[in-house]
């Protein structure tokens, strides 16, 4: 197959938020690529698609987790959403953003979550833990300023 299309790409998502919502670790499967991965701030990645599937069933199990898509973008090979993860046994919400890229199965191989929260004012940076920034070419320092050293 070659790269989905936009529309390909938004029922993917959509596929993965509802099973991710309904527990379903087949669905889950499904819209992920075997060795897909999931970057979070902060915390270590979430490499492939069983242990994605098994975090998103636990957190709705013990937190009553359920997820929306709040709006959608989609470009060269890859996607972009907003979300919103609500805790329903806690009351509470996340909002966030999300990456998303694919194979050429049309497969999630890699998500990118950003979340809405307040930074830590005693951390040097904030960032995906475990992203290969510089690797990919992502900027290290600033024109103007020395480099910041990555937590």
């Amino acid at each position: 197959m070659v790269t989905p299309t936009p529309d390909e790409m938004l029922e993917t998502v959509r596929r993965y938020f509802r099973s991710c919502s309904a527990a379903d670790a087949e669905g889950i499967l499904g819209c992920l690529s075997p060795d897909a991965v999931h970057y979070f701030p902060g915390l270590p990645p979430v490499r492939g698609a069983k242990r994605i599937a098994a975090l998103w069933v636990r957190l709705v199990e013990e937190q009553g987790s359920q997820w929306t898509i709040d709006s959608f973008i989609s470009g060269e090979g890859g996607a972009a959403i907003e979300w919103t993860h609500f805790r329903t046994k806690k009351g509470t919400l996340l909002r966030g953003a999300e990456l998303y890229s694919f194979d050429a199965d049309g497969r999630i191989s890699e998500l990118r979550a950003y979340y809405a929260a307040p930074q830590d004012p005693e951390s040097r940076s904030v960032q995906l833990r475990g992203f290969a920034y510089k690797k990919r070419g992502y900027p290290m320092r600033s024109p103007t300023r020395p480099p910041v050293r990555p937590v």
